[in-house]
C-alpha cells in the first residue's frame, strides 16, 4: 500500500468521524463550519502517512529478511528459521506477522510500503520457493 492509500484510509475515518458527530446531536451547520479544522487534520493526516510509509526500514536479501518487531526494535531473520508467516491488519494497515523458529522473534512486515513494486520484486527474487513468507504473500 502506498503512502495515498493509506492517506485515503485515514481521510475516509475523518469524514466517519463527521458523521458521528452529526449523529451525536451536533448540527450539521457546526460541523460544516470548521473547514479549516478538517483541512488541518487532512493536511496533517498525510504527512503522517508520508512519514509512516518511510519510517519502517524493511531489507530484503539472499540472506533473509530484516525489519521491526511490534515493539519498534530492528530485527533479522535467516530465510531457513523462520516458521511462519501470516497476514494481519493493525490499526487498519497490513502487515505480514513473520515468526522465528528458535529465537521468539516475531517481525511485524508493513505491506504499506512507500516502493511497493520494488519490495515485490525483491520478495519474488530472494524469498525461498518453500518460504512460509511465500506461501503467505502468494507470491
Amino acid at each position: 500500500m502506498s503512502w495515498l492509500r493509506l492517506y485515503a484510509v485515514m481521510g475516509s475515518l475523518t469524514f466517519l468521524g463527521t458523521f458521528i458527530l452529526v449523529g451525536m446531536g451536533w448540527g450539521i451547520e457546526v460541523v460544516l463550519g470548521m473547514p479549516a479544522l478538517l483541512l488541518g487534520q487532512l493536511l496533517f493526516q498525510a504527512l503522517f502517512a508520508l512519514w509512516l510509509c518511510q519510517s519502517y526500514p524493511i531489507r530484503v536479501t539472499p540472506e533473509g529478511l530484516t525489519a521491526m518487531t511490534f515493539w519498534g526494535k530492528r530485527a533479522s531473520l535467516p530465510w531457513e528459521e523462520i516458521e511462519g508467516a501470516r497476514p494481519r491488519s493493525f490499526l487498519f494497515l497490513p502487515h505480514l506477522v513473520v515468526s522465528s523458529k528458535t529465537r521468539g522473534i516475531t517481525l511485524w512486515v508493513p505491506l504499506f510500503v512507500g516502493d511497493q513494486p520494488d519490495f515485490v520484486t525483491a520478495l519474488q527474487e530472494h524469498v525461498p520457493e518453500d518460504s512460509p513468507v511465500r506461501q503467505a504473500l502468494r507470491i
